[in-house]
């Protein structure tokens, strides 16, 4: 009787942290994404609508307060759990550059969100503070770290957030031409420790199109602006089925065989969420993903590949095959 009280207490403690847990991703997604729409949010949080109204109520009596509309998106009209902080000069550079590393070591939205945060924390400052400090933020995390001009990123920042369509002078590296492309800027993300511009390309086929943020050189407004409805772009799930840069609809799959002196180290990490293990019976292991790009797989794979071993080189070439799916 005792061992089940206990087994009972134990799985209530598992259920009650997964309940938290999705209460704060909730919070960090609609406060970093209210366009969103909240099919997509239900989605990716595997949650029934019922379940979503369980949990804004739950939310609203802590104090954080939303609404959602289908032509606004979600509306935050009280936020009690981002109080105003008594920080100290010393504390504010504490914490900017910290988000500075954080920059540096991490992928996503939530970095996206730390760099903005570090430029506010510098914009706080009093003078001569504030202008030195910005100016050595932007240096050492934005420019030096991804190569971004400050200025070109604040007026990204700017229209993502009011809806400007903008002309961007772009760097191709992959058609090799510099010229001005028109794009509705929608959101900015960080991927492999490159930060990205996500955005639709009116008139363009795919519409929806990634730029490398470092490689816009420069930014001029149009005049215009677009929906900032919320919209079923597929976003998530394109970047869901990137390996590491290349996203897009639909994937294909990519076995790769290593043989067994790269197989361990290759089975101790998490490479992509799809990724499936296969052990064979001679040590070898069979890796098996499911990408936008499979290219990029085997260039990944490349790297596990002693130079002196080309016979291994091979056969990890010769067991590298995809297909649609």
């Amino acid at each position: 009787m005792g061992k089940r009280k206990i087994a009972t207490s134990y799985s209530n403690q598992g259920t009650e942290m997964i309940r938290v847990n999705r209460l704060l991703w909730l919070i960090q997604e609609i406060r970093n994404d209210p366009r969103q729409s909240l099919k997509s949010l239900l989605e990716r949080a595997s949650i029934s609508k019922s379940q979503f109204y369980k949990d804004r109520a739950t939310l609203a009596d802590l104090g954080f307060v939303f609404d959602y509309k289908t032509n606004e998106g979600f509306k935050i009209s009280e936020d009690r759990l981002s109080p105003a902080l008594d920080l100290t000069l010393s504390d504010q550079l504490i914490v900017m550059f910290a988000l500075g590393h954080l920059c540096s070591s991490g992928d996503g939205h939530l970095v996206a969100r730390a760099l903005q945060v570090g430029r506010k924390l510098a914009g706080g400052l009093e003078e001569p503070f504030r202008s030195q400090v910005l100016e050595a933020f932007d240096q050492t995390v934005i420019q030096q770290s991804y190569g971004c001009q400050p200025e070109v990123l604040s007026a990204l920042e700017g229209a993502i957030k009011e809806g400007r369509r903008v002309q961007i002078f772009y760097d191709s590296k992959h058609s090799k031409t510099k010229d001005w492309r028109e794009v509705d800027p929608l959101r900015l993300y960080f991927l492999q420790k490159a930060l990205y511009l996500y955005a639709e390309c009116p008139g363009q086929d795919p519409k929806h199109r990634t730029f490398r943020v470092n490689r816009i050189k420069k930014i001029r407004p149009t005049g215009m602006c677009f929906s900032l409805e919320p919209r079923e772009d597929n976003f998530y799930n394109q970047l869901n089925n990137a390996f590491i840069h290349f996203m897009g609809d639909k994937t294909q799959k990519v076995q790769i065989k290593f043989p067994p002196r790269e197989a361990e180290y290759v089975a101790e990490t998490m490479w992509h969420h799809s990724q499936k293990l296969t052990w064979l019976d001679d040590g070898s292991l069979l890796f098996e993903v499911e990408v936008a790009e499979p290219k990029e797989v085997e260039w990944w794979a490349k790297q596990f590949q002693n130079c002196n071993t080309s016979n291994e080189l091979k056969q990890c070439k010769s067991n590298c095959y995809s297909d649609s799916l």
